[in-house]
């Protein structure tokens, strides 16, 4: 799976668990509508524990790939009319660091930072 797509949406989850649970039967889940729910949530686990330890181990293309998305998601959020505060503080606490290394390593001017970054 990861070696398709990188960051896998809710629907590659879902065809994944439902190719592994069509392929053999004996891993359906009973307890589920589908057979096929545990399956999905252990590949979503799965995936971010390997992109966590990709990123442990300083793999830059991960790292700052997530960090820019986030960036990138809350300069979204701050163009709507209703603002998800909580999307917005979620996402200003995870990329504080990129932002600040950012400021720190490129010393850009002070309109430029203020375009980019929300503080």
């Amino acid at each position: 799976m990861y070696e398709r797509n990188e960051y896998p949406s809710e629907c590659d989850f879902e065809d994944d668990a439902e190719a592994l649970v069509h392929q053999h039967k004996c891993l359906a889940d009973n307890g589920s509508p589908k057979g096929w729910e545990g399956w999905k949530n252990g590949l979503k686990f799965k995936v971010g524990k390997y992109r966590t330890k990709l990123g442990r181990e300083r793999c830059p293309e991960v790292v700052e790939a997530d960090l820019e998305k986030l960036r990138t998601d809350i300069a979204l959020e701050m163009k709507k009319t209703h603002k998800d505060l909580a999307v917005i503080n979620r996402c200003m606490g995870k990329t504080f660091a990129l932002r600040r290394q950012e400021i720190l390593n490129s010393s850009p001017e002070l309109w430029r930072i203020d375009g980019r970054h929300y503080f």
